[in-house]
């Protein structure tokens, strides 16, 4: 390990892991749920222990149609800059699945 890097190191101690499973995606400002297949998140610092990866979450890997979906909403939204655009930032996010799946 890089001379710079031993101080930034916490080990394994006191350190909370975040784990947040995105279930969600947005079309139309709406968010729906996902019940197909996701992907694992893992964050690029290892343990010191054994090199293992640290797992962080989860998000949707949609089909082809959930996807162009979603990206010709996106762009509807963005309308060249001109749009009005949903912006949802990580705690919206957490808000909407405490809150039984209706957007706040």
């Amino acid at each position: 390990m890089a001379d710079h890097l031993k101080d930034v190191y916490l080990g394994d101690r006191d350190v909370k892991i975040p784990n947040v499973e995105i279930d969600v995606y947005i079309v139309n400002g709406e968010l729906r749920k996902w019940e197909g297949k996701t992907a694992d998140v893992y964050s690029p610092i290892q343990r010191k222990e054994g090199g293992e990866q640290i797992r962080l979450g989860s998000f949707p890997m949609l089909g082809e149609e959930q996807a162009l979906e979603a990206l010709a909403s996106a762009k509807n939204a963005f309308n060249f800059g001109r749009g009005q655009v949903l912006y949802l930032d990580l705690f919206t996010i957490l808000l909407f699945k405490l809150s039984s799946h209706t957007l706040i």
